[in-house]
């Protein structure tokens, strides 16, 4: 066991191996919507993955020769997409905290499968929106989803799965009081195809935000709105029915 680390502090370090093997087709599938989407609409080919993980999605953009950054505040997820990437730049990075570093760098800036619900404030979440604002050129754009209440709501279920690799156990749950979402995974998978198997336990929280509001965070920081869409289709966002909004937003000034 790692020096000074407590049992829980072990499992929760281990998810990003389970998390990279097991959880990661949703990176892949938003990937190539937004590239399809850059490819039409956008100049240049440099693209900044905020809250990266694993590198996945960057993968995707990396193999069409882009020029690819990805920030993430994980260590255990970066360290496993260094293993993934062999062009991309990687930074280990509080995205709500000031940025200097990435000013005007990038035609497009992303950041998916609810990253930015893990946020934990309307201040971080401001914060954040700034730092993308600032690194992007000029008509760059940038693409991000969130859950809402309705999509939060949906996760609150009990999923088992199991393989010769892995055992995975999933609980979502919905604090009504607290707009909160809480999804813990628990379980072990066999490490490097060996007999032996690293036990993981981890819980992502997901805060839900009205979706009015952070529209108007965007715009306040400078943002245009071109759209925002049901999810990562051609449907169009709607309050009653939209689990999961794609947002996309052009810096014009």
């Amino acid at each position: 066991m790692e020096q000074n680390l407590t049992d829980k502090e072990v499992y929760n370090k281990n998810f990003a191996s389970f998390y990279n093997y097991v959880l990661t087709e949703q990176a892949r599938e938003y990937g190539k919507y937004i590239l399809n989407y850059a490819k039409d609409n956008l100049k240049g080919n440099s693209v900044v993955d905020y809250m990266c993980g694993t590198g996945n999605l960057l993968r995707i953009f990396e193999k069409e020769n882009w020029t690819t950054t990805g920030v993430d505040l994980s260590d255990d997820m970066l360290n496993i997409a260094k293993l993934q990437l062999s062009k991309t730049k990687l930074l280990t990075k509080d995205v709500t905290l000031e940025e200097k570093e990435l000013k005007n760098c990038f035609n497009l800036a992303v950041s998916t499968a609810d990253a930015v619900n893990h946020l934990s404030s309307i201040k971080d979440i401001e914060n954040f929106f700034y730092n993308v604002f600032s690194s992007l050129k000029l008509n760059g754009f940038f693409m991000f989803d969130m859950n809402t209440e309705l999509g939060a709501r949906a996760n609150c279920s009990y999923i088992t799965l199991s393989t010769k690799d892995y055992i995975s156990v999933r609980e979502g749950f919905y604090d009504d009081v607290h707009k909160m979402g809480y999804t813990r995974f628990q379980g072990a998978y066999r490490k490097n195809k060996s007999d032996n198997y690293v036990r993981y336990d981890s819980i992502i929280y997901n805060y839900i935000y009205p979706i009015s509001q952070i529209v108007d965070i965007l715009q306040d920081v400078g943002f245009e709105i071109v759209c925002l869409k049901d999810g990562y289709s051609d449907k169009v966002y709607n309050k009653d029915r939209t689990k999961r909004v794609l947002f996309i937003c052009e810096k014009r000034k």
